[in-house]
């Protein structure tokens, strides 16, 4: 992916359903928004719409989203096995109103599940920007 500023970057470790995943986060603020990428492996056998939708309710309950829009979405390179995209409304932790833009999308990578997750977060929905960023996806 290719975010539109240099990225901070950390690791650590997250339960996601049965399974410890070391989850490594990139992420930058630029053009009035904050851009974020997350990946984590999981075994093959996980079940991808437990894992898709426990990440999507935690990322709703941390903004306290209080309208989701989903949508069907797929990346144009690269074959995924499970995805979703969403907009959503809620507050940031300034207590300010935020629009999150997000996807996530699961590949097998090698004998894992290979998981992506991908956000934007502003003031008001730029869908332009947000395409962008998402096209930019490509799994390998």
């Amino acid at each position: 992916m290719q975010l539109p500023c240099k990225p901070d970057r950390t690791s650590r470790q997250v339960r996601m359903g049965a399974d410890d995943v070391q989850l490594n986060v990139a992420g930058c603020e630029a053009q009035g928004a904050v851009w974020a990428v997350m990946t984590g492996q999981v075994s093959a056998q996980a079940d991808r719409q437990a894992l898709l939708q426990g990440w999507r309710q935690a990322t709703l309950a941390n903004m306290r989203s209080s309208a989701q829009q989903e949508m069907a979405w797929a990346p144009k390179r690269g074959n995924a096995l499970t995805t979703l995209r969403l907009v959503a409304q809620g507050t940031g932790p300034d207590n300010k109103p935020v629009t999150a833009q997000a996807v996530w999308l699961a590949y097998v990578e090698g004998s894992a599940l290979r998981w992506l997750h991908a956000v934007v977060y502003q003031d008001r929905a730029d869908a332009q920007a947000a395409d962008l960023f998402f096209e930019s996806i490509a799994l390998p």
